[in-house]
């Protein structure tokens, strides 16, 4: 993944896979499709900017390597998570060992960003272009769920239907 702050964009035209706990950098993604230049909001311009310029070349750089091995990969979603549910819970909630938020990985930031295309009114072409799809297929599967969810039958056949 490439940033490019003056064009306000990010290129995913990298992916990192594990052999076995090592991480090995290949250009290209999965499948043409998945090449693919997304734009940053200007909400997020600033702090992506400021923490540039903390890192050298990854993002989440590894403690004696480039990039993060996959343990820790893991450790890192484990840590966040960790901190998600102490921001959250109540002190009763965190005597008895509560945790609300349980099984968050960065595949879940992928749907939600689906979501929020959904909700924002792109279009399912552009959806499947940003998601790095080739077709509308894993598209429609969200964004069929997703109707569902605003379709709302019942409450639209009651209203239509009072007597």
């Amino acid at each position: 993944m490439d940033i490019d702050l003056k064009k306000k964009t990010l290129i995913v035209n990298k992916t990192v896979v594990f052999d076995k706990n090592t991480p090995i950098v290949k250009e290209g993604v999965k499948s043409d499709a998945g090449n693919r230049t997304l734009p940053i909001p200007e909400s997020a311009e600033s702090f992506l900017r400021d923490f540039l310029l903390s890192v050298d070349s990854f993002l989440f750089k590894g403690k004696n390597t480039e990039t993060l091995s996959k343990t820790q990969y893991v450790k890192m979603w484990d840590r966040i998570v960790k901190k998600m549910n102490a921001a959250i819970t109540s002190d009763k909630e965190k005597e008895i060992g509560a945790e609300p938020i349980q099984g968050l990985t960065s595949h879940i930031f992928r749907h939600n960003y689906c979501t929020m295309l959904y909700y924002s009114g792109i279009s399912q072409k552009k959806a499947v272009e940003l998601m790095g799809h080739s077709d509308l297929k894993m598209i429609m599967e969200v964004y069929a769920h997703l109707d569902e969810k605003k379709e709302a039958v019942q409450e639209k056949l009651n209203k239509a239907i009072a007597l």
